[in-house]
């Protein structure tokens, strides 16, 4: 972790909380599918989040939103000034939805590359000097002068505003450069829904501008990682697989069908469309195309207008329902596109049953059954999750998490004990890997022998408020804190308008205090110079770790696996905290003395 950065940005934007917009959420889960936006200006992306929310919250009456999925063509000419606007879009979607991270998968088309970067990437070459012979699909011929000959690496930074400017912001990490790389997993374990992004435009430039295709080697590579094989599994991707721009290879779509892939999910064409692709009797893929949500007039097919796609999936019987809407004119208002089934009577939506819910076993509803300590009933099956990515903040957002299916039985099992993740790192501080943190502590503890013991519950981006309400919420036995410290001046909170807001170590002691006979057993601070409030809380707080100088994001990381991992082979506090400490070193980082342990005084008992 870094030190922080005190000051405040007095160009951040306020945004509503989640909490006016999804009140009486339902146990049914929505994706908005957004494609070929085409963005150029911030004055747009406001313009284009105002018209989308109003459509989303005015006409559909939206009650959640689970999942971003944006397939491509973000910006117009892939500029830095055309992904900052971009991710303003992206970012008021986020937080006034309350989106997790590892909820928007993202994929980059033929207008995220940039052409100016492709052509720099090439090199002429006289004719008597040129390679015999010459490298297949990496020259431009140039007559009898000689040919332009590309250089790799160079040739990959095309997609470097999209990396550095855009997708970094969003997943605190470039966008990978080797093409085999470049189809992503996004695993959303409390659903069980898995997305795979793949780059079809990794052969695209400024020259070859029709040669899209999905790198061969790419999906069998993230295929290789783990089995999903009880997951609804949907791909996303940027080109066509059945029209004159199709892409030159669609023989990864075999690929998809026999790893169990049932939806496929692109843009494009600027027209949204239902297609079927068969591998066999059994398995193959529905595609969906959503048509261009911001294209110039110019740059629509005539006679359809702007389009985006809502899909809701009821998670009981697994049926999906896909609904299209239209805007006929840029500044105009969205609305129903009939344009399914029959032609003289075309509905606005068209439904897919899926293999998922009830149907296959997998779905377990988030609505929880509480016993009177607010532990979760252990017979209410609840859902696992892991987090991917993450550099937006969420907004008030809560995501309730656990490590197994629980048995049928609570006979004879211990009680639960709930992990109360409270993550925080404000828009105006440096930013922390928090959701690699999250991740990596809850698949430890997912394999863990004792994983039945333990319940992993999270709320990012928190506000002072959001601390109350999640220790009165959840009632947890460890709260744990991962972001920023600033020694004496105490903990840095998220505030109401997404900046910084200091929380004093007495207000902290005062607060902990409260929990200190309601089953709070121990706190790690995972921050910065936290040493000091550590030693305060742990005067009513049975054990709590806190960091005695500045500590890197690695080590910070390892110390919360090593710990929790420990937790989940059934040690105590103390030992956990030794093997915390002994995972930063084991790594060969030279900060294992930083975390430090505080123990309750005997006589405050």
């Amino acid at each position: 972790m870094h030190p922080l950065e005190l000051g405040f940005d007095d160009t951040i934007l306020k945004y509503f909380d989640k909490e006016l917009y999804m009140s009486n959420a339902d146990n049914q889960i929505r994706i908005l599918h957004l494609s070929d936006i085409h963005l150029e200006t911030s004055a747009q992306a406001q313009r284009y989040f105002t018209q989308l929310a109003s459509d989303l919250t005015q006409n559909l009456h939206l009650k959640q939103l689970n999942y971003l999925v944006i397939s491509g063509d973000i910006t117009n000419h892939s500029t830095q000034e055309e992904y900052e606007a971009a991710f303003k879009l992206v970012d008021k979607l986020v937080k006034r939805y309350g989106l997790a991270p590892n909820r928007i998968i993202i994929v980059p088309g033929n207008h995220d590359l940039n052409w100016e970067l492709s052509e720099t990437a090439y090199t002429f070459v006289p004719k008597g000097k040129l390679p015999n012979p010459l490298p297949e699909g990496r020259y431009i011929d140039a007559g009898s002068t000689g040919a332009l000959i590309r250089n790799e690496d160079e040739y990959k930074k095309r997609f470097e505003y999209f990396s550095d400017c855009f997708y970094k912001k969003i997943y605190n990490q470039p966008y990978p450069q080797e093409y085999d790389q470049q189809a992503i997993l996004h695993p959303c374990l409390e659903d069980k829904i898995l997305f795979l992004a793949c780059n079809s435009c990794w052969e695209i430039d400024h020259e070859y501008r029709n040669r899209s295709s999905i790198h061969p080697n790419a999906i069998a590579n993230a295929l290789l990682t783990e089995n999903y094989d009880d997951w609804l599994k949907i791909a996303v991707w940027h080109h066509p697989v059945n029209s004159s721009e199709s892409m030159k290879n669609v023989e990864f779509l075999e690929q998809l069908a026999v790893n169990g892939f049932q939806l496929g999910i692109h843009g494009h064409i600027h027209q949204a469309r239902d297609e079927n692709f068969k591998y066999d009797t059994e398995r193959g893929l529905r595609i969906i195309a959503a048509g261009t949500f911001g294209a110039l007039a110019t740059k629509q097919v005539t006679g359809i207008p702007l389009q985006y796609n809502l899909l809701t999936l009821d998670p009981e019987s697994g049926m999906l329902t896909v609904e299209t809407r239209k805007k006929e004119k840029t500044d105009g208002a969205w609305s129903a596109d009939a344009r399914w089934g029959d032609k003289n009577n075309p509905v606005p939506r068209y439904t897919i049953e899926l293999r998922y819910g009830s149907k296959t076993g997998n779905y377990s509803s988030q609505i929880r059954a509480s016993t009177p300590d607010n532990r979760p009933n252990p017979q209410q099956s609840i859902f696992r999750n892991t987090q991917v990515g993450g550099n937006i903040t969420v907004g008030n957002i809560t995501q309730i998490y656990t490590l197994s299916q629980a048995t049928n039985s609570s006979e004879n099992l211990p009680p639960r004990r709930t992990i109360l993740i409270l993550a925080s790192s404000p828009e105006n501080t440096a930013r922390l890997r928090l959701d690699r943190e999250v991740r990596e502590i809850d698949e430890g503890l997912r394999r863990a022998q004792q994983r039945e013991q333990f319940i992993l519950q999270q709320k990012w981006a928190v506000r002072p408020d959001d601390l109350r309400r999640a220790l009165l919420d959840f009632n947890p036995q460890i709260a744990h804190f991962c972001g920023h410290g600033v020694g004496q001046k105490g903990l840095v909170l998220d505030n109401n308008a997404g900046g910084m807001q200091l929380v004093p170590t007495n207000a902290l002691v005062s607060l902990f205090k409260l929990f200190a006979n309601r089953g709070l057993e121990c706190i790690v601070l995972n921050a910065c110079y936290a040493e000091v409030q550590a030693e305060a809380i742990s005067q009513h707080i049975n054990y709590v770790v806190g960091m005695s100088d500045e500590i890197e994001d690695n080590a910070a990381i390892k110390f919360a696996v090593g710990f929790y991992d420990a937790l989940g082979a059934g040690w105590s506090y103390e030992d956990a905290y030794e093997m915390g400490c002994s995972a930063i070193a084991l790594e060969g980082i030279s900060q294992e003395l930083i975390p430090v342990l505080k123990k309750r005084p005997i006589n405050n008992s």
